[in-house]
């Protein structure tokens, strides 16, 4: 069977060809007169596998030749190409797509009698978080509606589910209480025992220590926001604005993070620091003496980028320990975008 290469697809001039190709393994879009219009990367992976003999300027040209050909006129191909033909080795039936350049492909799941959208990029390509937002408001938001199929530089292919999510707890408590803290450069002390014990074992806050509690910059915020709490700095009350004003020199985008904080606790979750998983935050959804953290929680600006391995750093630490890696977008409102490991 031979295809015609043209300036972007394939065409099947044969209607038995066409026929047999596209109803045997569902490739390629029918024109009229018994046509088949392939897909590049259609055509290419029936070339590799010896279905397709595919001729340039009426001359037959090897699959080697036609990769090399359409990835230097194309460099999204290679990896387009790559995706493309793990999802046919593992049996899906994958339709190529041309009306939204963030979606490449539309994989039938028979088991669930839906659609999966998925995304091809490279390890070197950049990651941008705007495109993926607007990816999950236009997609049915759960995770096996959109893939981002990652192709490294040895070929493999790693997928991610991604979706939004609106992360609830029932940890919130309201306290009538309130004491007083001392400020010690980037941590506050609440030195009385019985006032410790109550933020201790009402919203899980601070550690202890020394016979009384000590609070992280981000907690004394929210605490003395929320008039429960009192600082002290050397001997004498400061202001809100004073407090946050010192703890920005001890950490530079302490207001970034707690408005990331304080919107969690207000879903009422239990926030700690993510520090020891590489993550500015981890969240629970129920008492964290008593559970694990559902979330690891990085907080990021709505015009974030960075590349796909830090992405994939964040995901396989938090796959290994049972935890879901999150983007919190600062946006108004706070958007929280999670990804998942997926195995096809």
């Amino acid at each position: 069977m031979f295809g015609l290469l043209r300036k972007n697809y394939i065409l099947v001039d044969e209607q038995r060809d066409a026929n047999k190709i596209h109803n045997r393994g569902g490739f390629g879009k029918p024109l009229k007169k018994g046509r088949l219009k392939l897909d590049l990367v259609e055509g290419a992976f029936l070339a590799e596998n010896g279905k397709l003999r595919v001729l340039c300027d009426d001359k037959e040209t090897s699959f080697h030749e036609l990769f090399d050909k359409l990835i230097s006129e194309d460099p999204r191909f290679e990896h387009r190409y790559m995706v493309y033909r793990d999802l046919k080795r593992r049996g899906y039936r994958v339709e190529c797509t041309s009306d939204d350049e963030n979606i490449d492909f539309v994989v039938s799941m028979k088991e669930k009698n839906g659609k999966t959208f998925v995304s091809a990029k490279a390890e070197r390509e950049e990651f941008n978080i705007k495109p993926l937002l607007s990816l999950c408001h236009s997609i049915y938001n759960e995770w096996d509606r959109l893939w981002i199929a990652i192709a490294d530089e040895e070929g493999d292919v790693t997928y991610y589910g991604i979706s939004t999510v609106e992360p609830k707890g029932n940890v919130g408590k309201t306290m009538d209480e309130k004491g007083r803290g001392v400020l010690i450069k980037n941590h506050v002390f609440v030195p009385d025992k019985r006032f410790a014990h109550i933020l201790l074992s009402s919203e899980f806050f601070g550690k202890p220590f020394a016979k009384g509690l000590q609070l992280s910059l981000t907690e004394s915020i929210y605490l003395v926001e929320k008039e429960i709490l009192d600082v002290e700095h050397h001997g004498k009350l400061i202001s809100l604005k004073r407090l946050k004003n010192l703890a920005k020199q001890q950490q530079p985008d302490v207001e970034k993070r707690y408005r990331v904080y304080k919107d969690l606790k207000h879903r009422g979750l239990s926030v700690k620091t993510g520090f020891k998983f590489g993550t500015h935050f981890r969240a629970y959804e129920k008492d964290p003496h008593k559970t694990h953290a559902e979330y690891l929680i990085d907080v990021v600006d709505r015009n974030f980028s960075t590349g796909w391995s830090l992405i994939s750093r964040g995901v396989r630490l938090a796959h290994s320990v049972r935890k879901i890696y999150t983007l919190a977008v600062l946006d108004n409102p706070i958007e929280y975008l999670v990804f998942k490991r997926v195995r096809p």
